[in-house]
């Protein structure tokens, strides 16, 4: 019997650190991109860009101008916006942990001068 238990010992190990790892990425950042009018944007090229790692993820709205990264580690980002037309952008963000954390985003038209 004790034989058992000390191989049943690393598949036990690999299920707990599975299960912690898991709860330290469980946050989300999500939103919705608008122009100046309040119509949504779809086709944005939206980027998560992490301060500390400078890890950058990167999602394009859809037709809704919604985004979304999910399972997001804790920390400091800038939420980095490009869309042709529009004047790119950058918002700080601090992300905790299992937290969805909403951030939209209101683009400015590019002035022709």
């Amino acid at each position: 019997m004790r034989l058992s238990i000390f191989r049943l010992w690393p598949a036990l190990l690999l299920l707990l650190v599975t299960a912690v790892g898991s709860a330290q990425f469980s946050a989300n950042v999500q939103g919705t991109v608008i122009d100046p009018s309040g119509a949504v944007v779809p086709g944005v090229v939206v980027t998560l860009h992490n301060v500390s790692t400078s890890v950058d993820l990167k999602q394009t709205t859809n037709d809704s101008g919604f985004y979304r990264f999910s399972l997001v580690a804790p920390g400091s980002y800038k939420l980095d916006t490009e869309a042709p037309g529009f004047v790119p952008s950058s918002i700080a963000v601090m992300v905790t942990t299992q937290e969805t954390r909403g951030v939209d985003v209101r683009l400015t038209l590019c002035s022709n001068t």
